[in-house]
């Protein structure tokens, strides 16, 4: 099995489905031809069975895609003293251009998939227990994302940091009283955005 992706230095390239991943898939698509097709008389009690055994399968799924969503939403460019380089700022961070990439892969227009870039970035980075009941198939995939969503903590994106770096020396130069009365009016007004950026570090091979 192929699928279009992109290389180290970013050309379009036809990248192969990892052989395990591949045998998942056809598995599940025997599970559902049988289910299509009505195969033999099934009791209750073994419907019942199967319903929770595919919320389990599905959900183990959609959690491992989650995880994977992120760690690759955390690689970006950075311009170093020798060139650009991939950089992994590690899950929680977005790279601006990460749901670009996987808008087509997950079947999805640019909106929703940056949302789900995003939700699933807060996910792996922040509510491991709730992604251990996705995968667990306790929780269904649109009742992580709302919790994900509702998380008070924004995900650290490459724009917000340099939203950020451009604003900062305007940010120092205010007087003194300016910024304490600020304070006293709204506490919050100058507390930074916690982001859940880790240190980065450089992609082997880049």
């Amino acid at each position: 099995m192929m699928v279009e992706g992109f290389s180290e230095d970013g050309a379009a390239v036809r990248l192969p489905v990892p052989e395990l991943l591949s045998e998942l898939s056809g598995g599940a698509h025997e599970v559902f031809d049988e289910a299509v097709d009505g195969g033999e008389w099934l009791t209750d009690s073994d419907l019942v069975g199967q319903i929770r055994g595919l919320q389990i399968m599905a959900g183990s799924a959609q959690a491992a895609q989650v995880v994977r969503i992120a760690q690759f939403a955390a690689r970006t460019l950075v311009d170093t003293d020798t060139g650009l380089q991939r950089v992994d700022r590690g899950v929680g961070f977005v790279d601006e251009f990460a749901s670009d990439t996987l808008a087509p892969l997950l079947g999805m227009s640019h909106g929703p998939a940056a949302t789900r870039v995003r939700t699933s970035a807060k996910l792996a980075a922040d509510l491991p227990r709730t992604l251990a009941a996705l995968a667990a198939g306790d929780l269904d995939l649109f009742r992580a994302q709302v919790i994900a969503e509702s998380w008070p903590r924004p995900v650290m994106t490459s724009a917000r940091r340099w939203r950020r770096r451009s604003t900062r020396g305007r940010t120092r130069r205010r007087p003194a009283g300016s910024v304490r009365a600020s304070a006293r009016s709204s506490p919050t007004s100058i507390l930074t955005p916690c982001g859940s950026a880790r240190p980065g570090r450089a992609l082997s091979g880049s």
